[in-house]
């Protein structure tokens, strides 16, 4: 119990080194200039109601809130040009992670990975869901609070940063489904007898069509062989699919207008 301990801390200060180094990088790059803020903001405590729930449900949007910040209000194009360099460096991170495991999983298998697979698979479980909260939140508040349009990003360019934020989604929950081996249901007919099928992917593109599958809503089962704790990830992945590409489409209509 206290080795998983040290583990989850150790994961979730990994984490809040990978986002504050996201967010650093995307804001270094944008404003050309040395960052006038500490490295990151984690370490000082929310002082509302509302960004204690943030800081708790993700590092990522603290993270990119804490960067917003020191970016001028008026400075729209600086602000869009952020949101951009962020997504693109978090999608060539989850990209990254995932041909690495490829790699790894079909050289050595799980079998013969050393304890420190443990802290590695944590350390992901902790970014994949604070991840999915930055989305559900940001592209939330993005429709909800339209009073000020506080970017210059386009409507197509709200688009883009949905379907490249899906696809880095996508490429999230292929990497859980498959260090915990998650099992899906399929139907499958016989001379027009149909029955539920459970299944488990037997190769690393199986997962990631299975993850593909609840990401586009074309493949969404909650397995009877799963823990309650895994049918509980399917759920955080659809909802996140789900916010999205209908947040997105609001926000696209309500621009166009």
């Amino acid at each position: 119990m206290e080795t998983y301990i040290i583990y989850f801390m150790t994961a979730y200060i990994v984490n809040i080194i990978i986002t504050s180094a996201v967010h650093f990088t995307s804001f270094y790059i944008v404003t050309g200039a040395r960052a006038d803020v500490v490295f990151t903001k984690f370490f000082i405590l929310p002082t509302t109601f509302n960004d204690f729930i943030s800081y708790l449900l993700s590092l990522d949007y603290w993270s990119a809130a804490s960067f917003k910040e020191n970016i001028a209000a008026s400075d729209k194009k600086c602000l869009a040009s952020f949101m951009k360099k962020s997504n693109w460096i978090n999608f060539i991170l989850s990209t990254v992670v995932f041909i690495s495991l490829i790699t790894i999983l079909c050289f050595s298998g799980q079998k013969n990975l050393p304890d420190l697979y443990v802290l590695v698979k944590l350390i992901w479980v902790i970014r994949t869901i604070s991840r999915s909260f930055e989305i559900i939140i940001a592209f939330g508040k993005d429709v909800i609070d339209d009073e000020v349009k506080k970017s210059d990003l386009k409507p197509g360019d709200r688009i883009k940063l949905a379907i490249i934020s899906n696809f880095e989604t996508t490429l999230n929950y292929a990497v859980i489904y498959s260090i915990y081996q998650f099992s899906f249901s399929e139907v499958s007919c016989v001379n027009a007898n149909c029955q539920e099928v459970i299944c488990q992917p037997d190769t690393f593109s199986g997962y990631f069509f299975s993850s593909l599958g609840v990401s586009t809503f074309t493949n969404v089962s909650f397995s009877s062989c799963n823990t309650m704790l895994q049918n509980l990830f399917i759920s955080l992945h659809l909802i996140t699919a789900m916010s999205l590409i209908f947040f997105a489409i609001a926000k696209y209509i309500s621009d166009k207008k």
